[in-house]
């Protein structure tokens, strides 16, 4: 799976010729995170950064080209993005963006990363993103389906908060720890998939969700919906 980006010919658009998606597509307002990056990683130079071009994060550039923000590793560093915030936001905070491609090497995305990013409807995930920070896609508005793959162990809190259109969401095996408020606010979240792996559930993870039957939830709590058939309670949460 990869992101043709032709200037010349104004193509910007993502080339699924590589492999199938894995989630329900990504077509009217769906998103599909467990998508397999490139084989190689396009080592980005730090130098000569234009007003579309920066660093963020240790070892990390970002890229501007139609309306899709690509985060390049530069071959050394951490590979862990800047956390931001509401009163230092993200350079590409006031650009529209549709798209965000992350490097294979990025291993952290930032807090308010791409929050208030009202216009992205298609995230392009690698299998070494370990964790997701706090509010880094607080208040999405555009994306109605996610599934997060087992090597991001960690979410913060409200990281996906505030998502309007989100109705879906799956975790898949190996995620342990879901932060407070993670999907608080979520109005049109509907049917959720947790991982055996959990280990740590926040406060208030799905606080505000009019659709599931419960949203005051813990570990023994999330033990025994196991059980519960998706036939019986289309909004529901459930075991993977």
């Amino acid at each position: 799976m990869s992101i043709s980006n032709d200037k010349e010919k104004g193509n910007g658009t993502p080339d699924v010729s590589g492999g199938p998606f894995i989630g329900n597509g990504c077509h009217h307002g769906f998103a599909v995170i467990s998508i397999t990056p490139p084989a190689t990683s396009d080592n980005k130079d730090a130098t000569d950064l234009d007003q579309d071009m920066g660093t963020c994060g240790d070892g990390l550039i970002w890229d501007y080209s139609w309306y899709t923000i690509y985060i390049y590793y530069t071959g050394t560093g951490t590979g862990k993005m800047y956390d931001y915030s509401p009163e230092n936001p993200a350079p590409w905070s006031d650009m529209p963006v549709l798209m965000v491609n992350f490097d294979r090497n990025v291993k952290y995305i930032g807090s308010y990363a791409f929050a208030d990013v009202n216009d992205l409807f298609l995230l392009f995930f690698n299998q070494g993103i370990e964790e997701i920070g706090d509010h880094a896609f607080y208040e999405f508005d555009s994306i109605t389906d996610i599934k997060i793959l087992g090597n991001i162990k960690i979410f913060g809190e409200s990281a996906f908060g505030e998502g309007s259109k989100l109705e879906a969401v799956g975790l898949q095996e190996g995620i342990n720890s879901i932060g407070d408020y993670a999907f608080k606010g979520c109005i049109e979240l509907r049917n959720v998939v947790l991982p055996n792996s959990l280990t740590t559930i926040g406060t208030g993870v799905f606080d505000d969700c009019p659709y599931l039957p419960d949203t005051n939830l813990n570990l023994d709590a999330v033990a025994g919906l196991a059980s519960v058939s998706p036939v019986m309670a289309p909004a529901l949460i459930r075991l993977n």
